[in-house]
C-alpha cells in the first residue's frame, strides 16, 4: 500500500501523451494506443515520482454532440444526451498492470468529480468492461446489475448493435464478479445500462455506466476528491 500523495495533473506535452498511449498498450493491449477521441479529450494522469500509474480521458458533451463520441458508437444515447444538457465521457481509465498502489483508483475517481464539477457536468459516462467478449463467465454479475444499479428508462441507453446481450433477469448460479472500476463505480451511486456490448478490439464486455456526482454522499465525495487535490 503506498501513500496517497501522489501527482494528479493533465497531459501537457506530446510526450504526456505518448505516455499515455504506451500505459494504455501495456494495461490493455495495442488495439488501445492513441485513437481518433483522444485529439479532443483532456488526459489526466496519476504520476507517483517519475512513473506514470494511471491515466484517463475526459470528453465534455453539450447535449447531442456527445454523439460523436466514444461509447455512443456502441448504445442509443438519444434519452441520455435528451436529459442531461453536460456530460462528461470517461474512458480509457487504466492503471498500471504491475501496481498495487491502493490509493491510485481513488484518486483518478476524485480527479474525475472535480472535472465534472468545474466543468458543469451532470454527469459522468462510459463503457466499463468485464474481461473478454463471451458474456456467459459474467452472467451472474450480469444479472446482479440488472436487480440493483439498472438506470432508469427516461435515460436509460437503446441498443443499436446486434450482438449486444440483454442483462438477465434471473441470476444463475455463480460468484458475482464485477471488475475493480465498475465495482467503483457502483458504490458511489452509478447506474448501467440494460444490455452488455462485446467489443471484439479490445477482447471485453462492457456495459454502459453513468454517474451523477449528485448521487454520491457528501463525506464520501469529500474524501474523494481531497486524495485528488
Amino acid at each position: 500500500m503506498a501513500s496517497p500523495r501522489a501527482l494528479l495533473r493533465y497531459a501537457e506535452s506530446g510526450e504526456d501523451l505518448a505516455a499515455v498511449s504506451a500505459l494504455r498498450e501495456r494495461a490493455f493491449g495495442r488495439s488501445a494506443g492513441a485513437d481518433p477521441w483522444d485529439a479532443q479529450a483532456r488526459h489526466l494522469m496519476l504520476w507517483r515520482g517519475e512513473r506514470l500509474i494511471g491515466t484517463l480521458r475526459l470528453s465534455l458533451w453539450r447535449g447531442a454532440a456527445g454523439q460523436a463520441g466514444y461509447s455512443a458508437q456502441f448504445y442509443d444515447l438519444t434519452r441520455f444526451f435528451n436529459h442531461f444538457p453536460a456530460s462528461l465521457e470517461v474512458g480509457r481509465l487504466c492503471l498500471c498492470p504491475e501496481s498495487r498502489d491502493l490509493f491510485a483508483l481513488p484518486q483518478l475517481l476524485g480527479g474525475v468529480t472535480l472535472a465534472a464539477q468545474e466543468s458543469g457536468a451532470a454527469v459522468l459516462f462510459g463503457c466499463a468492461s468485464f474481461e473478454g467478449c463471451d458474456p456467459a463467465p459474467h452472467l451472474p454479475a450480469l444479472a446482479h446489475l440488472a436487480q440493483s444499479a439498472l438506470a432508469p428508462a427516461e435515460w436509460r441507453p437503446g441498443q443499436t448493435l446486434a450482438g449486444a446481450v440483454s442483462l438477465p433477469d434471473v441470476a444463475p448460479k455463480g460468484q458475482v464478479v464485477l471488475p475493480a472500476l465498475l465495482r467503483g463505480y457502483l458504490a458511489l451511486g452509478a447506474r448501467v445500462s440494460d444490455h452488455a456490448v462485446p467489443d471484439p478490439v479490445l477482447n471485453t464486455l462492457h456495459v454502459f455506466t453513468a454517474l451523477e456526482p449528485a448521487r454520491i454522499a457528501p463525506g464520501r465525495l469529500k474524501v474523494l476528491q481531497s486524495l485528488a487535490e
